[in-house]
């Protein structure tokens, strides 16, 4: 008997210290504590995933974006870029796709091809959040890159 409530115990201790530590509470916003990354929308004709990506540097050549998204996709990365020095900066991609990054809505990035490496036009930033959007689309018969 001492044994099970010992169990009983740990179980109950368990669940309140994550529900204490947030585990369960992955989804929900915490403005104190926001993660890093871009948040990610990636969608084929039939699913669509979002997810938080910490940094854009996939090689989608032996392994599918996610499990649930076929070869033939379009994805959308959105959130903040923390500019610290302000001044003149250029965006560069290397990919097998399409791919185009705004910058407060400003295109500095429209490329297309196989294994290709593409620099932007400079643009001037000023120190601060800048809003950014990445959009990216897979190939047919094509190994997808971002980077």
């Amino acid at each position: 008997m001492q044994g099970a409530f010992g169990l009983w115990a740990s179980v109950v201790l368990l669940l309140c210290a994550a529900s204490e530590g947030r585990l369960f509470a992955a989804d929900e916003p915490d403005e104190n504590d926001p993660r890093p990354g871009l948040h990610a929308t990636i969608a084929d004709s039939e699913h669509s995933v979002t997810r938080i990506d910490r940094r854009l540097n996939f090689d989608w050549t032996d392994s599918a974006i996610d499990s649930r998204i076929g070869e033939d996709f379009k994805a959308r990365w959105s959130g903040n870029l923390l500019v610290r020095q302000p001044g003149d900066h250029t965006f560069h991609a290397s990919l097998s796709g399409r791919v185009k990054v705004l910058i407060d809505g400003k295109l500095v990035v429209d490329a297309f091809g196989d294994s290709i490496f593409y620099s932007g036009q400079t643009t001037s930033l000023s120190a601060g959040d800048h809003e950014i959007e990445v959009t990216f689309e897979s190939t047919p018969k094509e190994d997808a890159k971002l980077q």
